[in-house]
């Protein structure tokens, strides 16, 4: 796989990532200049730990999927402690895209999602100046981690009964589906029926049917 107009400007030399994700699994992962990640916070100054660094310069992916949290990234995190959430010499990118960011891990990374205009829309008008810049959805292709016990790679069909998900918001490419949830939601991407990758989002962004195209079609 050749790397896109945009990356081409920020690849760097060293050795590369093999990336064997349930999307591409004989791909190959250049790695990227880190966007502008800052010293990782202090844990005792009420920061968030950084991650380890594996010989390859990608952090080892640790933690787990869980209700607001997918591994060091919680959401409602302002962009700066997003990013310091994860080790400083991690590389990062937005590959073209003003509100999506893509954090290095191994064997494969976590994106987070900041909400569009859109999407900030979809809230009332003294939550917006809060939520603006802050981590509304995160997503992986790792199967570190789990959706109740759901990992990428898993075809749709054996578990949807089970996760209880709703109708599919075709965008593009992409089949998204949510599990219920209370302040977050579970979420699927999936094509051709098959789980690419599983994460969470904020409930209050998809409270009804054209929320929550709304909010998928801001990240696509």
């Amino acid at each position: 796989m050749l790397p896109s107009a945009v990356q081409l400007p920020n690849l760097i030399g060293g050795v590369y990532a093999l990336d064997h994700s349930a999307a591409a699994p004989s791909s190959v992962e250049l790695p990227l200049i880190a966007g502008g990640i800052g010293s990782a916070a202090s844990p005792a100054a009420g920061g968030l730990r950084p991650t380890g660094l594996t010989p390859l310069g990608c952090p080892t992916a640790t933690g787990r999927l869980h209700q607001a949290s997918l591994g060091p990234v919680t959401l409602g995190l302002s962009r700066a402690r997003a990013r310091s959430a994860f080790a400083t010499s991690a590389t990062s990118s937005t590959r073209g895209h003003s509100n999506l960011e893509f954090f290095c891990l191994t064997p494969n990374g976590i994106r987070v999602g900041y909400p569009a205009p859109a999407v900030l829309g979809l809230l009332p008008r003294r939550q917006r100046v809060r939520a603006r810049g802050t981590v509304v959805l995160a997503l992986t292709a790792n199967r570190h981690f789990a959706l109740d016990g759901v990992r990428a790679g898993t075809r749709l069909a054996r578990v949807a009964r089970r996760l209880r998900v709703g109708t599919a918001f075709h965008v593009g490419r992409n089949r998204w589906y949510l599990t219920p949830g209370a302040g977050t939601r579970g979420v699927l991407k999936v094509q051709r029926r098959v789980i690419e990758e599983v994460g969470v989002a904020e409930a209050r962004l998809t409270r009804t049917r054209a929320d929550g195209d709304t909010f998928f079609r801001g990240f696509s």
